[in-house]
């Protein structure tokens, strides 16, 4: 069966949250929130937020909107040196899908201090540690304790994020 639009999760829980207004055609209010998405997302490319602003009392919609969530890809970022972000970009991560353990690889000597973080697909980090490499430039770390899944690698220096990158566990069990 193919399911189109499912909802995954009520980001702010089943009642919400109250603005004691009384709206207009054509208002709009932009609200702040802080929120994490805990549950497993099958594709997270097609991952779209939806608002609504109802009627406590009636339940009536008065007003929609969808947004498309940001996808978690490689990206530029500004205040790292262009060297830094080049060599980031040329760290191997291998094997893919990782069984028990995933390799970082780099070429040269290190140009940062990186860091790396491995996030599930609800955006919590499930493991993290500094990339320490070897003399042969490669750095390992187990997997054995994460669930099969699709997980992102984000390496960062300077505690600014260089690069995401999508990793398969698929530990055999």
């Amino acid at each position: 069966e193919v399911y189109n639009n499912v909802l995954k999760k009520l980001l702010l829980g089943g009642e919400g949250r109250s603005i004691n207004n009384t709206w207009t055609a054509g208002q709009s209010e932009t609200v702040d929130i802080t929120w994490t998405i805990d549950v497993e997302i099958f594709d997270p490319t097609n991952l779209y937020l939806v608002a609504f602003v109802q009627n406590k009392s009636s339940r009536e919609v008065y007003g929609t909107v969808q947004k498309k969530a940001q996808n978690q890809d490689e990206s530029i970022v500004t205040g790292i040196g262009e060297e830094v972000m080049e060599q980031a970009r040329s760290i191997s991560i291998y094997p893919n899908p990782a069984i028990g353990k995933v390799n970082f690889l780099i070429e040269d000597i290190a140009l940062s201090d990186y860091t790396w973080q491995i996030v599930d697909q609800r955006g919590i980090v499930v493991l993290k540690g500094e990339l320490d490499f070897n003399s042969l430039g490669v750095y390992s770390v187990s997997t054995e304790e994460l669930r099969n899944g699709v997980y992102y690698v984000i390496i960062e220096a300077e505690n600014k994020p260089l690069i995401y990158r999508k990793l398969a566990v698929m530990n055999r069990r």
